[in-house]
């Protein structure tokens, strides 16, 4: 088992502290950690006296429950593809889905531990398809940004480009007129360097692309046929 054995029991304790669950764990231990891994809880009077130790706080009991709705409860629009476009490490820790746009909070760590901090809700808007702060910071992501312009367009090749450029998509490769090739960046050494392969660029474009129309083509499933992301109408 890849979790730490320590870390496991106290996950079960908090969310599970009955006698049967303890002896579970306990039988889990024995039989899926190797006794260097299990950090001595292979060991009876060790694992009873973890078990007993373990006092979850109370608020790590609420967040974890929360997290638990998260993932068995949602689609997979939030909680997977949501923090893949805010792209902060974290998951959506609560949400609540409305008619006209979805709100969420973020598993964030808190900038500090000041009580009167504000805390912070993100909205995203259905029609605009723009994610937003209770704190007033602004437009956080836009997902329609020119991709219904490309689809008004039928996909041509000038919007096609206006898109990805203004995506960012100059930051991972340019063309190079001299050499009359594509350069692509190398993030580990730090240098453009020439594709090792004819169909490197494309591919990296076709990658490029599928990350900036899979959210929106994810928040088409999420909302149902019954919504028009090209109009933001229902």
């Amino acid at each position: 088992c890849r979790m730490d054995a320590v870390c496991l029991l106290q996950v079960v304790k908090l969310l599970w502290s009955s006698d049967p669950a303890k002896e579970r764990l306990r039988k889990f231990v024995q039989h899926n950690y190797e006794r260097e891994a299990s950090r001595g809880l292979r060991d009876h009077a060790t694992f009873d006296k973890k078990w007993e130790d373990a006092e979850p706080h109370e608020s790590f009991r609420n967040a974890l429950w929360q997290h638990l709705h998260v993932k068995l409860a949602a689609h997979p629009f939030v909680c997977e593809t949501i923090p893949a476009i805010l792209g902060r490490g974290c998951g959506v820790l609560s949400f609540n889905k409305r008619d006209r746009e979805l709100v969420f909070k973020l598993d964030d760590p808190p900038a500090s531990f000041d009580a009167d901090e504000e805390e912070e809700e993100l909205a995203l808007d259905y029609a605009t398809g723009e994610i937003t702060s209770s704190t007033g910071r602004g437009v956080l992501c836009a997902l329609y940004d020119d991709v219904r312009e490309l689809v008004r367009d039928e996909g041509n090749t000038v919007s096609m480009s206006k898109l990805v450029a203004k995506r960012g998509f100059g930051n991972l490769a340019k063309y190079d007129g001299k050499e009359a090739s594509w350069r692509i960046y190398d993030q580990g050494c730090g240098i453009w360097r020439l594709p090792n392969t004819e169909c490197e660029p494309h591919a990296l474009l076709s990658h490029f692309a599928s990350r900036i129309f899979k959210p929106v083509e994810k928040l088409a499933v999420f909302l149902g046929e019954g919504f028009n992301w090209v109009t933001g109408s229902f």
